[in-house]
Parts: structure tokens; sequence; C-alpha cells
């Protein structure tokens, strides 16, 4: 039969009086590798606490959800453990949302100076409006140029010869044909494509009386 070794000897150590300077320390760290673990360092040894139960047992639970949940929400609403409801607004959260970044925006090609979004097969794509308008402005001005131009020689082609009256119209033709059933020299009866001045003499010119 063994005998403990406490009934050969028993002696409560002397307690150090907590007054007196000790040379030792005692220090609290989180272990590196494990940072549930929380370790303290003493003169003696070393031990660690795992907290992981701690930690566990002063979770709090935040219920977050959209607010009115009845339609048309405006708001992120999060009801914590303890106190009262509180909530960010969706025009607060607006401000630190990138529209780049979003899901449904593409993100291959980043928007750039003078871009919008164009909506396509289920994305929106960066579209450089800027060039758009400029490339609008340059065609539609060469238009204008040209249309000008044509108009500028339509109407010299359409201008009524010097001393024609002004009740002729436009006919096609590379002589003038004047008629004068009075037998006066009057000229305001004829088709015209040049002035009838007698100096403007134009082959085959004719003059009916």
């Amino acid at each position: 039969m063994t005998t403990p070794i406490d009934s050969f000897y028993h002696k409560e150590c002397a307690k150090i009086d907590a007054a007196r300077c000790v040379d030792a320390y005692l220090k609290l760290k989180l272990d590196p590798e494990n940072p549930v673990n929380l370790i303290l360092e003493s003169s003696w040894e070393e031990t660690s606490v795992d907290l992981t139960d701690a930690i566990k047992a002063g979770e709090t639970l935040t219920h977050l959800f959209l607010s009115p949940d009845c339609g048309d929400p405006i708001s992120l609403q999060y009801n914590p453990e303890r106190g009262e409801p509180d909530c960010i607004h969706g025009d607060d959260l607006s401000r630190i949302i990138s529209m780049h970044l979003l899901k449904d925006v593409d993100q291959t090609t980043p928007p750039e100076e003078g871009d919008v979004y164009i909506y396509h097969n289920g994305k929106f794509y960066t579209f450089n409006l800027t060039d758009a308008l400029e490339g609008i402005e340059q065609r539609l001005g060469d238009r204008i140029t040209n249309l000008i131009s044509r108009i500028t020689n339509l109407e010299a082609a359409i201008a009524r010869p010097a001393g024609i009256p002004t009740n002729t119209k436009i006919v096609w033709g590379n002589i003038n044909l004047i008629s004068d059933y009075t037998n006066s020299n009057v000229l305001d009866w004829g088709l015209y494509t040049h002035s009838t001045d007698p100096s403007a003499d134009i082959p085959n010119d004719e003059f009916f009386s």
C-alpha cells in the first residue's frame, strides 16, 4: 500500500506580503497564432486562456432589413440586441457607392471624360457622348455647307436675267424665243434664257412679230 507523500510532510508556503516589492513581472497578450487565446507571461511561467466561450457569450446579433418593408423602402434599418433601432437612409448610402462598380455595369472599359452609360443586353456600357456629338456636329456642318453651296448654285441657275418681265416662269432652253403680236418690238412675251439686251448676241435667238 502506497502512502501519499503529504502524509509524511506537509507545510503550507508562506504568502508574500502584497505591499512588498517583488522582482517579477506579469504581461498579458493575445496569441499571434490564435487570437482567441489570451497569454499570461510571468516571471515563473507562461499560461494561456481560451476566450472562445467568453467571446461567444458576449456576441450580439443585429438584424438588418430594408425599411419600410411594405414597399418602396427608403433606408436600411438595423435592430440591435440592446438599445433602440437605428437606420441609414438610402440617400446617405448612395453617396458611398461607386456607379461604375455596380454589378450590372461593364467593368472592362472604365468611364472616361464625356462618357455616358447605354444599356445593352442586361448591362450598362460606356459611350462617349462628347465624341458622338462632335461627330454629328461635324457631319451636320458639312451637310449645311454643301446645302448652302447647292442653294447658291440653284439661285444662280434660276436667277431672272436682266430685262426679263417679272411675270415669267422658268423654262429649259439655251436661246431667247420672243413673240410680239403687236409688231411694236415689245419684249414682254416669250421664252428667256438670257438677258434681252440687244448687245447680247446669242446665236439662234428668235423674235416673232
